[in-house]
C-alpha cells in the first residue's frame, strides 16, 4: 500500500481503533473517528481512499453512516468495508444493498484487513 493512500478507521471501541491502527500504520496513513457524524465530516474533509466502518455504534450506527455517504457526492465513490461481530444475512444484505464494498468479522485477522485494503486500493 502506498503511503499516499488514506483510510478513515470507525469504531466507538478504543481497542479496535488502536489494533486497526497498529495493523495499518506501515502501509497507508491513518486517519480515525469514534462516532458516525465525525466519520461522515473527516471523509468529506479527508477523501479516503477507503472507510473500514463498525456496523454496531450508538447514536448512528454503520448502516447509516454508510447511507449518508453514498448519498453525498462528495464520498459516494469511496469504498466501505464493514467491521462487524454479527454476521447476519439480514445484516450483510443491508450493507450491500447500501453500497458496502464487503464485510469483515470481528475478531479482527491483521493477514485479512491487510489483504482486504490493499486489495481495494489496488495495491499488490
Amino acid at each position: 500500500m502506498s503511503d499516499k493512500s488514506r483510510v478513515l478507521v470507525v469504531d466507538d471501541e478504543p481497542m479496535n481503533l488502536r489494533i486497526l491502527g497498529e495493523v495499518l500504520r506501515n502501509h497507508c496513513r491513518v486517519s480515525v473517528a469514534t462516532c458516525g457524524p465525525d466519520a461522515l465530516e473527516i471523509a468529506r474533509a479527508q477523501q479516503p481512499e477507503l472507510i473500514l466502518l463498525d456496523v454496531m455504534m450508538p447514536d448512528m450506527d454503520g448502516f447509516e453512516v454508510c447511507r449518508r455517504l453514498k448519498a453525498d457526492p462528495a464520498t459516494s465513490k469511496i469504498p466501505v468495508i464493514f467491521i462487524t461481530a454479527t454476521a447476519q444475512p439480514e445484516g450483510l444484505a443491508r450493507g450491500l444493498a447500501l453500497g458496502a464494498a464487503g464485510f469483515i468479522a470481528k475478531p479482527i485477522d491483521p493477514s485479512e484487513i491487510q489483504a482486504r485494503v490493499r486489495s481495494l486500493l489496488g495495491q499488490p
